[in-house]
């Protein structure tokens, strides 16, 4: 059975019936991480120094990742744009209205901790002041990984609950900020699966 799109309103109700479902942003969320787990298991560093890691963290610059590993924090950071975006429809909001997507008011769509502000007032989920940081710097590979330079030349900057100022920088701490993406993923699953 085929879905006929050739008139206006069947796309527009269809795009608005799938686009404000927190169901199908979820699942494109979790196609993501599993592309982003083929990556990653194809990552030199990740590949042949595993549990070794960290004892040669800095012979292997793990702290300023390759562009290797740029692709799979790609599609992390795409992957937790859309969680964030489904639990904003989970709270009863929506982002397709009259047949075109509307960002969630206030946000960027590519800076992560603004959506997860917008997120936390709705009362549907909590974000520690580490989840913001990551968030924060995780936004900044969803161009990086994309893009072979940035679009524009300046940093971007936030200001984080507690007050302190950081900047955008590609940093990424592999063994612990991993650990720590995965925790906020299960989480937010968890808080959509409520």
């Amino acid at each position: 059975m085929s879905m006929d799109f050739r008139t206006f309103d069947l796309r527009k109700r269809v795009l608005e019936d799938v686009g404000n479902k927190f169901y199908p942003w979820m699942l494109k969320a979790r196609q993501l991480i599993l592309s982003a787990s083929i990556l990653e298991n194809q990552c030199a560093k990740r590949k042949y120094f595993g549990v070794d890691l960290d004892k040669y963290e800095d012979e292997l610059e793990a702290k300023s990742p390759s562009v290797e590993v740029h692709s799979v924090l790609m599609l992390w950071a795409m992957a937790a744009e859309c969680l964030l975006k489904a639990l904003w429809l989970k709270s009863g909001e929506k982002l397709i209205r009259d047949g075109n997507y509307n960002k969630i008011p206030d946000t960027n769509d590519h800076h992560l901790d603004t959506i997860a502000h917008a997120v936390c007032k709705k009362g549907i989920f909590k974000f520690t002041i580490k989840d913001l940081e990551l968030l924060f710097r995780l936004s900044g590979y969803i161009i990086h990984g994309r893009y072979p330079i940035p679009k524009h030349a300046h940093t971007r900057t936030a200001v984080m609950p507690d007050g302190r100022l950081l900047k955008s920088e590609l940093i990424w701490h592999i063994r612990s900020d991993d650990k720590q993406y995965h925790s906020l993923v299960a989480r937010m699953l968890k808080a959509l699966a409520k």
